[in-house]
């Protein structure tokens, strides 16, 4: 695949720094952090973080349907302050849209 290409998987696995990435379990609607030091981090786990409905298909994972993690929460910035060690944190967030605006009228103007 791309991903397999362009990413190295075994410099992420390898936990030189934390590798964290939010998706939201389709059956249960609740966020689930993918996490190298929890489990060996892959494609899929890319892919379900970045599965923005209605233009990706969920991912599935062991048999869970998973959608981007932005559905739930765009910038999951406690997972982070949760998870952190005991060392310096680098914690980079990105809001690519403002949460202030005019009121959507159609779901063209939503999204």
């Amino acid at each position: 695949s791309t991903l397999e290409r362009l990413v190295d998987f075994d410099r992420i696995n390898s936990k030189a720094m934390r590798f964290s990435v939010g998706a939201v379990q389709v059956r249960t609607g609740n966020t689930v952090y993918f996490d190298n030091h929890h489990q060996r981090i892959g494609p899929e786990h890319i892919m379900a973080s970045g599965a923005l409905p209605p233009a990706f298909a969920p991912v599935v994972i062991e048999g869970e349907a998973y959608w981007d993690g932005g559905i739930v929460s765009n910038t999951p910035l406690q997972y982070v302050l949760d998870n952190r060690g005991k060392g310096k944190t680098l914690a980079v967030q990105v809001d690519l849209f403002s949460a202030r605006g005019d009121l959507p009228t159609n779901m063209a103007a939503a999204m």
